[in-house]
């Protein structure tokens, strides 16, 4: 992949796909082909990067030089066998889906390439600062999966599987489960006819002393010294079960972090 004119086949056409195909097609690759299931999704996105768009993996072109697999985790297995015996390389971009996928699969040349950001389609991404972390079947895989992504990015890192993993699930915490907390931000404010921007200087603020600090001497707020009075006041305002719920444990978690801390001081 040291070449950027290589002949590429891309497995999936949503976020990730999307953004994946957009950047190797301004870099001057060639983007043979957009499979996606759904018709429509395989056109838009082919359209972009002036692909041919296929809708049956049985017309995959056999020919290229490089596979890129962005699909759901349970679909991986079952693009696999539409490619065995291909001669390029082959690699999916999961976070949690490890290389063992690709065992006992008739694929001879094969990796993970992992950017590990939110991606969505209408907003642009800055791949320089994207994190990618790659592995391979082989030495030489290796190297070409390391080229491929250098084409994204410098930030790149060789990792196992099982620590892809642990990267991934931390992605979901600091990532999936923050936004979720925006979400229910936005709606009690909504709730009491006040915009979500009120809370976007406190958002960034957050945000800028994790690059000072580590979060948990970052960490304030009721919870950290178990301020009960607040803590009851905040809980009668939650009509919602779940939401009560979710308030309640990540309390108890901020609590407990705050007292090991205090404890591993003192020691």
């Amino acid at each position: 992949m040291e070449k950027t004119n290589n002949d590429i086949v891309i497995i999936g056409a949503g976020n990730v796909a999307t953004h994946l195909a957009q950047k190797l097609f301004s870099e001057g690759c060639c983007i043979r082909q957009i499979f996606s299931r759904t018709e429509n999704a395989a056109h838009t996105l082919a359209e972009k990067v002036n692909a041919v768009p296929i809708t049956d993996l049985r017309r995959t072109d056999k020919a290229a030089d490089l596979y890129i697999i962005a699909v759901k985790d349970d679909a991986i297995a079952s693009v696999l066998p539409y490619l065995a015996c291909v001669r390029g390389l082959v690699v999916h971009t999961s976070g949690s889906a490890g290389i063992e996928v690709f065992e006992n699969c008739r694929i001879n040349n094969y990796g993970v390439l992992y950017p590990m950001q939110t991606f969505s389609k209408k907003r642009a991404i800055d791949f320089h600062e994207v994190p990618f972390f790659i592995e391979a079947c082989d030495e030489e895989n290796l190297h070409a999966v390391s080229a491929l992504a250098h084409i994204f990015s410098d930030h790149v890192t060789v990792t196992t599987s099982e620590q892809r993993r642990k990267i991934h699930l931390g992605a979901v915490f600091a990532c999936n489960f923050t936004n979720h907390m925006y979400a229910l931000t936005e709606q009690i404010l909504k709730e009491a006819g006040v915009p979500f921007e009120i809370m976007r200087p406190l958002i960034n603020e957050t945000v800028q002393k994790t690059k000072e600090m580590s979060p948990v001497e970052a960490q304030t707020g009721p919870a950290v010294r178990y301020d009960k009075t607040v803590m009851n006041k905040h809980l009668r305002l939650i009509e919602d079960i779940r939401t009560k719920e979710i308030y309640i444990k990540i309390s108890e978690s901020i609590h407990a972090f705050a007292e090991k801390r205090e404890k591993e001081t003192n020691e």
